[in-house]
This record gives structure tokens, C-alpha cells and sequence, in this order.
């Protein structure tokens, strides 16, 4: 299975490579060209979900590759134009609700810090970015903070199923999963570098937690021993 994952990521590290060479280093361009060689690292992945897997059950593969998918098609339409972004967000926020589906009916103690943490964090980019332009914009700012709602919850679910522990996943998977789905950008190298990281991430990180514990004893696995996200060990 993990074999499986480095030619994978070859390929589709090499097409992001593609698409930096042809962007002109992510410069967004807005031309269809633009779009399709931003969605095709995407599509790649998805092809390998839907079609392989790599040991995924078919509905694990088929959730994964939807939301992999749907990834894609924001892609495409926040590249091709500068008024795709709230419709982009409708379809990354589809994507994480399949990605979500992946591992929220796992057994999971919320880690209380992370929470509070996350909301403290969340009221300053409200004040900051969201209520300035509630007024002017007040649908696509609620669609926007909608998709960041649900995207906090994917990374909430996942760390916390990380840092209080889950007897039935592997340990590595689920901490690789919540890296995927934690990304701070500031430009838009950045918010593609680390967006086309943690597609992978997430993608490799399922794949682990939730096929490898097929080939050990669950019983080796201590439900809810806290631990930190800065490490696997």
C-alpha cells in the first residue's frame, strides 16, 4: 500500500510541477489553460482513488474520489474566473463533506484546547474579514464562512481523533490526515503549495489509518492516550 503511494506521489508532484512551470510560478491567469493544468494534479488523484484505492474499501474509494473530485471542479472554476470564488467554495465545501464522511464515525474524544483555540481564532478572522463585508456581500460571506465552518470542523475532528487517540485507526494515518487538512497561507504560492500538500496528505493519510489496521491487531491500538500534533512518536 505505501509502495503504492510513492509513484503516485511522483506523478502527481510532477504535474503541480507542470502547472508551476506553466502558470509562471502559480500567477493566476485566468484562461483555460490556466484551469486545466491547476485541476490536472487533482484529477490524477482521484483517478487513483476511484480506480485503486490502494486497499480503500469501494465506498472508502468512492468518497474519497468525490471529494477529490469536487476539489477539482473548484479549482476550475476559481481559476477561470475572478467571480468563481463563492462558487468555488460551494464546491470544495461539497468535497469536504465527503472527506468528512471518510472518518467522523470513528469514535472521537474533542480535544477541548483545539476547540477553544479554534474559536478564539475564528472571532478575529470574523472581525477582521468577515463582518466588514457582511453588509455589502452578505450570501457569498455566508457561504464563505459556512465552507470555513466546515472545514474547521474537518480539521477539529481530525486532530482530536489524532491527539486523544482512536483504538480502531492507524496512528500514523490519522496524524498524517489531520496535517492534511491544517494549511496557513498568506499568498497565493502558498495557497496552492500547501493546498495541492494536503490533498495528498489527506488522500495517504485515509489510506493508512484506515488499511493498515486490517493487517494488525486492533487490540494493539490504546484508545485515548493524548499526544501532540507536532509528532507521530
Amino acid at each position: 500500500m505505501r509502495s503504492t503511494m510513492i509513484p503516485v506521489g511522483f506523478v502527481y508532484f510532477l504535474l503541480v510541477a507542470n502547472f508551476y512551470n506553466e502558470s509562471a510560478g502559480f500567477d493566476k491567469d485566468h484562461t483555460p489553460y490556466y484551469s486545466l493544468w491547476k485541476v490536472t494534479p487533482i484529477a490524477s488523484l482521484a483517478g487513483f482513488s476511484l480506480f485503486h484505492g490502494a486497499g480503500l474499501s469501494d465506498k472508502d474509494r468512492l468518497l474519497a474520489g468525490l471529494g477529490l473530485i469536487f476539489g477539482g471542479i473548484g479549482d476550475y472554476v476559481i481559476g477561470s474566473s475572478n467571480e468563481g470564488i463563492v462558487a468555488g467554495a460551494i464546491a470544495f465545501g461539497i468535497g469536504h463533506v465527503f472527506y468528512l464522511m471518510l472518518f467522523m464515525n470513528y469514535q472521537t474524544k474533542v480535544h477541548q484546547p483545539l476547540v477553544a483555540a479554534m474559536i478564539f481564532w475564528g472571532a478575529v478572522i470574523s472581525k477582521v474579514c468577515f463582518l466588514p463585508l457582511l453588509e455589502e456581500h452578505p450570501i457569498a460571506m455566508l457561504i464563505m464562512a459556512s465552507y470555513a465552518v466546515l472545514l474547521t470542523s474537518c480539521f477539529v475532528i481530525a486532530a482530536s481523533q489524532y491527539l486523544n487517540g482512536t483504538a480502531t485507526q492507524n496512528e500514523k494515518g490519522v496524524w498524517i490526515r489531520a496535517l492534511g487538512f491544517l494549511s496557513t497561507p498568506y499568498c497565493d504560492f502558498l495557497v496552492l503549495g500547501s493546498y495541492y500538500l494536503a490533498q495528498y496528505l489527506i488522500l495517504y493519510g485515509n489510506i493508512v489509518a484506515k488499511v493498515t489496521p486490517t493487517h494488525k491487531k486492533v487490540a494493539n491500538l490504546k484508545p485515548y492516550q493524548p499526544r501532540s500534533l507536532v509528532s507521530a512518536n
